[in-house]
């Protein structure tokens, strides 16, 4: 035998690597504004040793759990109406505000002169 066994000789220090990659994954997640501050975020080693029927060797799991927070939700309204040949569209709407293709109201004038006036036949 040449070291010890300890986490970090561990499958040449990667049982280590991944905790640290994790912890920084958590970290990244703690910083996100679309996650909830409040939500508590874990990581998880486990080890697994199967070991063999003379019990002089043992197969080892490595596995790293992570859970984190998830993104919050988002809602929007969205406009829904028909075009020229009857098939559904949808537009969104900014509730409390427009946004960058949204057009104020009433509109320009050159934004009138597009609407189409439409008449009932029979």
């Amino acid at each position: 035998m040449s070291k010890p066994l300890s986490l970090a000789t561990l499958h040449g220090g990667g049982a280590v690597e991944r905790v640290n990659l994790e912890i920084r994954r958590v970290l990244e997640n703690i910083r996100d504004v679309n996650t909830d501050p409040k939500k508590m975020r874990q990581v998880e080693l486990v080890l697994k040793f199967k070991p063999n029927e003379h019990r002089n060797l043992a197969d080892v799991e490595i596995h790293v759990k992570t859970k984190i927070a998830p993104p919050t939700h988002l809602t929007s309204s969205v406009l829904i109406d028909k075009d020229e040949k009857g098939h559904a569209v949808g537009a969104e709407h900014a509730a409390g505000g427009l946004y960058e293709d949204q057009h104020a109201m009433p509109p320009a004038q050159e934004q009138r002169d597009k609407v189409i006036n439409l008449e009932r036949k029979g």
